[in-house]
């Protein structure tokens, strides 16, 4: 089953580096076919990733220790949300997590303005994608979870060896409260796709009245909100510090994104 993941995370990789090359050659020759062909594309790429963590999903709940990230992070007896939960236990299944959260936020930008901003939203697609491509290089270069585990005698590798049972997930991490947390904390810091609009007009000047502001407001809402939540969810001192950590990285970015926004519709431009 295993082989599944790897294989939607080689094509992900593939359709991503698609998406990108489509999208910039639609802008670069105005056709309108190879940008909806790349916007098509950033939607297939979550699917793919989807498939991918479902499967990683898959195989932690068979406890399928032939697989090195299941057998380091869960066992038979770990119950089914922890083993969930153990996704993003380690580094492995969080980058996976990670890039399937911006792959999610990706398909629902590129599908809602489809119609709408049509000379920016190739730069945003190409922009959401080339993150993405950094994410599905690290899966499948760096940080495999679907890396299975090598029997060897000596220096030769004779075959796959799956263990009895796995290592546990840390114990750190079990508890309830963990199950949510980490996925709050990405939803909150991945979820700024407001940077990709801002590139977009930066090329474009494309804009509208109002946009500075309105991505203030949101960045800063959104950030605090996710962040908030998670840190809500630990000691007092730590999660305040946090929090206040959120307001302010989220206040930065977006006051950033106001100058660049208001530079791109400024009348010179």
């Amino acid at each position: 089953m295993g082989q599944v993941g790897q294989f939607a995370l080689a094509l992900a990789f593939v359709v991503t580096i698609y998406s990108i090359a489509s999208s910039l050659l639609g802008i670069r020759l105005r056709n309108d076919k190879l940008i909806a062909s790349g916007r098509n594309a950033a939607v297939c790429v979550f699917a793919l990733i989807t498939t991918a963590i479902g499967t990683l999903a898959y195989l932690f709940l068979t406890s399928d220790f032939a697989y090195s990230y299941i057998a380091e992070h869960s066992n038979r007896d770990l119950p089914n949300y922890f083993k969930i939960s153990s996704i993003w236990g380690g580094q492995e299944g969080s980058l996976l997590f990670w890039g399937w959260l911006l792959t999610i936020y990706t398909a629902l930008v590129v599908i809602q303005n489809r119609k709408k901003h049509t000379a920016m939203m190739p730069y945003v697609t190409s922009v959401l994608m080339g993150t993405s491509l950094f994410f599905t290089s690290m899966h499948l270069f760096v940080a495999n979870p679907f890396k299975l585990n090598a029997a060897a005698v000596g220096t030769q590798v004779m075959g796959v060896f799956s263990p009895a049972d796995g290592q546990g997930l840390n114990p750190l991490l079990q508890d309830p409260m963990m199950v949510i947390h980490p996925p709050m904390l990405y939803l909150g810091f991945v979820g700024l796709v407001a940077a990709c609009f801002v590139l977009g007009s930066r090329f474009t000047a494309e804009g509208r009245p109002g946009w500075a502001w309105y991505s203030r407001l949101t960045g800063v809402v959104f950030v605090a909100a996710f962040g908030g939540i998670a840190s809500g969810q630990g000691s007092v001192a730590i999660n305040l510090l946090e929090l206040f950590v959120a307001f302010l990285q989220a206040y930065i970015f977006t006051f950033l994104t106001t100058l660049f926004i208001a530079s791109a519709v400024a009348p010179e431009h």
